[in-house]
């Protein structure tokens, strides 16, 4: 037997095994969840605008369904199970991120550029 035969016979069960998640697979995709950063933009009536940015899944808008089809993309093999588990470790981490940053202070209605037009009501460059 040569070595050009071990190996094509290696290759032939290899191509003909099932697809299916390796235990690497599913670290990986387990770390780059773990590592993705979570910023909070806004509050809104539905809850909060979250930005998640990672390495293996990029930047987006967090989402259910967009954090799904992220993770699928880059982990093809992965179970519906393991998807749903890696989302909801998502939106955990978002609501954590939001509880912990407090309530958002409301923006300021004024600027320096309206004050000095003198179009704001706490004027102070100019008096009418």
């Amino acid at each position: 037997m040569s070595i050009f035969d071990f190996f094509s016979s290696k290759r032939s069960e290899l191509i003909a095994a099932p697809r299916a998640a390796t235990d690497l697979q599913r670290d990986m995709a387990a770390t780059a969840v773990q590592s993705c950063h979570v910023s909070i933009r806004e509050r809104t009536e539905d809850g909060v605008r979250a930005i998640v940015t990672g390495a293996a899944l990029g930047s987006f808008v967090f989402d259910h369904e967009e954090a799904a089809r992220r993770i699928l993309k880059r982990w093809p093999d992965l179970e519906p199970k393991q998807v749903t588990q890696l989302v909801r470790y998502l939106d955990s981490r978002v609501r954590l991120t939001a509880r912990s940053k407090g309530p958002m202070p409301e923006r300021s209605k004024s600027s320096w550029v309206s004050r000095w037009m003198g179009n704001s009501p706490d004027n102070t460059f100019f008096s009418r």
